[in-house]
């Protein structure tokens, strides 16, 4: 149990030290392209004036891109929450199902249990009613 959980622990942080790099690695990526976007970008536009202008414009589309980043986080923290209720539901209904197939299992064997005394009870009768039922064969062996 300890080894267990003693290799449990190493996975989760090589999983942390997996992550760590590759937050870094997007970091410095980001921060070498970022430099060589900028460039490319004055040199199309011809200076630095224009190029400050249009990102004016693009500063104005990335707030209202937050805003729509932001409902969307929202409605998907929303639909998590609905998907957790509609999980401890199933786990509710689930269990119902189960006790009643149980005691449907149950009232199944009772219900042979007096069918089987039942037909105990047409056989005897009916060794009652025929003479020739009565008498119990020998076991003969071939």
């Amino acid at each position: 149990m300890r080894h267990s959980a003693l290799r449990t622990a190493v996975k989760i942080a090589a999983w942390l030290v997996l992550i760590a790099v590759g937050i870094v690695l997007v970091g410095v990526a980001s921060v070498a392209i970022s430099g060589w976007l900028i460039d490319e970008v004055e040199r199309a536009n011809g200076n630095s004036a224009v190029a400050a202008e249009r990102s004016g414009m693009g500063d104005y589309f990335g707030g209202v891109s937050a805003v729509f980043s932001g409902t969307a986080l929202i409605l998907l923290v929303i639909t998590l929450l609905y998907q957790q209720r509609e999980l401890r539901l199933q786990r509710r209904e689930l269990g119902l199902q189960r006790a009643e197939l149980s005691a449907s299992r149950d009232e199944l064997r009772r219900s042979t249990e007096a069918d089987l005394r039942g037909l105990h009870v047409q056989l005897t009768q009916m060794q009652m009613d025929n003479p020739s039922l009565r008498a119990v064969p020998e076991n003969r062996r071939p």
